[in-house]
């Protein structure tokens, strides 16, 4: 059972910079689908369910369109 947490903790250790890389990417996204005039419910789901880089800027366009 140790031996399993750390192991959590090494992963979470080493994910730190690749989720600091992604944070403002995530409020860019989230701040343009709101200047679109999507829910937040859409913006959410958009990005949780596609997670595509920048072709979540192109469908959320296409959405609001």
């Amino acid at each position: 059972m140790n031996d399993q947490r750390m192991m959590f903790r090494l992963g979470l250790k080493d994910s730190i910079a690749i989720v600091a890389g992604f944070i403002p990417a995530c409020f860019t996204f989230g701040l343009v689908g709101k200047g679109l005039g999507l829910g937040s419910l859409e913006v959410f789901l958009l990005s949780a369910l596609v997670f595509a880089g920048a072709s979540q800027f192109i469908g959320v366009k296409m959405l609001a369109a």
